[in-house]
């Protein structure tokens, strides 16, 4: 929830951080978003199990 460029520099900050970009979300997290963000939560914990 910050400047999409900001974003890309604390991911690169952050020792195994993985960003995920949703396209069209800004500052409000409507319904219509709640599964792209499930499956990056999903993405990230299975990728971080291996």
């Amino acid at each position: 929830m910050v400047p999409l460029e900001a974003g890309r520099e604390v991911a690169v900050s952050i020792p195994n951080s993985k960003l995920c970009i949703v396209e069209g979300m800004g500052h409000d997290i409507s319904l219509s978003f709640v599964d792209e963000i499930a499956k990056c939560i999903v993405l990230f914990i299975q990728q971080s199990n291996n």
